[in-house]
């Protein structure tokens, strides 16, 4: 990265090659508006090559969306999702920024809402998408749950024990949702059980995994859930 900096500064890297690096400026360094003037600059560039064009306007999208305007990002999302061309694999990338926009703003309705209505898998996190936005459902629920939630709160419950069992991705975050649902639902046992194995093989773990740039997931970021660890720790803790 502080190569490309330094390469970037003396303009010695080509167009694509400055292109391809500016992910991990809005990501790494949250460069947001710094890399929204490099893609200004290229954008010209590449006026007859639509794959890269698309490529461009997604990264400002990003940046965007990681620098919290999310008004913007989702209207830059829209729009590349109802352009024509384009390919399906990219098209699954800004579905899923859409989705974690409507997170991000607390629209969990319309989240589950977007989640179930996915013909097909858009992305292998999607599970963990969905058991967060039941999960924040079912805190903020007042008086009684509704059969329909109770139903969700079942499925991604079993479906966060199947993603233990079968996947080495995020595994601590899995923990930490299963032990809020059972602290939600007073089986404190079951809780100190995901705890221990969550302390077992944090932090290390959570920071093995590789993914697409392009495709944010800060909602399953620590920072993110940290509020989910304050629900865990301070009215339990006699319990932890």
């Amino acid at each position: 990265l502080e190569f490309y900096k330094k390469a970037d500064l003396a303009k010695s890297l080509d167009p694509l090659s400055r292109l391809e690096m500016l992910p991990m400026l809005v990501v790494l360094e949250n460069q947001y508006l710094a890399v929204r003037h490099i893609l200004d600059e290229l954008e010209p560039q590449f006026s007859a090559d639509k794959k890269t064009l698309e490529n461009i306007k997604n990264i400002q999208a990003l940046s965007y969306l990681r620098e919290g305007q999310f008004d913007e990002a989702e209207k830059r999302y829209l729009d590349l999702l109802n352009a024509e061309g384009g390919s399906q694999e990219n098209k699954y990338k800004f579905q899923m920024n859409l989705l974690e926009i409507k997170i991000l703003r607390g629209q969990y309705e319309q989240a589950l809402a977007a989640i179930n209505s996915f013909t097909t898998n858009v992305s292998t996190i999607l599970p963990l998408y969905k058991s967060l936005v039941v999960f924040r459902l079912f805190s903020d629920q007042q008086g009684a749950v509704s059969a329909e939630l109770q139903k969700n709160v079942q499925n991604v419950m079993t479906e966060l024990s199947v993603w233990q069992k079968k996947s080495q991705d995020y595994l601590p975050e899995s923990y930490l949702l299963l032990a809020a649902f059972y602290q939600k639902l007073g089986s404190l046992d079951l809780m100190n059980q995901q705890l221990q194995s969550l302390l077992t093989i944090y932090p290390d773990l959570s920071k093995e995994h590789i993914h697409d740039l392009l495709v944010d997931r800060e909602i399953l970021s620590w920072s993110f859930l940290q509020n989910i660890c304050e629900i865990l720790i301070h009215p339990m803790s006699d319990n932890v």
